[in-house]
């Protein structure tokens, strides 16, 4: 199960930062780092899986192609914020890590306003 090799590297990477972070914070910050990076490759081949089954599902509805390209913008987006502003608390630096999710935010609200504004005309186009 790949869950259980997430979780291990994880688990051993929290271990490896809680002994490291006081006598070398600046490899604990490396270290989960690595950490996020091995979980991330380990889980590229599902995302992948995923991608595909959207565009399939969207084949078949017939929805334009440019919505699900901006729906997976503002997914990829939400996982860098949040994967960005953790490594900058993980080394202390909040006050960065909320600006990186204020940033997110206002990217994804960028993206979502063509989406917002064709919900709108469909929604419009049912009413008599």
């Amino acid at each position: 199960m790949e869950i259980l090799k997430i979780a291990a590297i994880g688990i051993t990477a929290s271990l490896l930062v809680l002994f490291v972070r006081e006598h070398r914070p600046d490899v604990a910050v490396l270290i989960g780092l690595a950490a996020g990076i091995l979980i991330l490759f380990s889980v590229v081949n599902y995302l992948t899986e995923a991608i595909s089954a959207l565009q399939a599902l969207m084949d078949k509805s017939g929805i334009d192609l440019e919505i699900l390209q901006a729906v997976l913008k503002i997914i990829g987006i939400g996982y860098i914020t949040e994967f960005a502003a953790h490594i900058c608390e993980d080394s202390g630096s909040r006050g960065i890590a909320d600006k990186i999710l204020f940033g997110g935010k206002v990217l994804i609200l960028i993206i979502s306003l063509p989406l917002l504004s064709a919900v709108i005309e469909i929604i419009l186009s049912l009413l008599p």
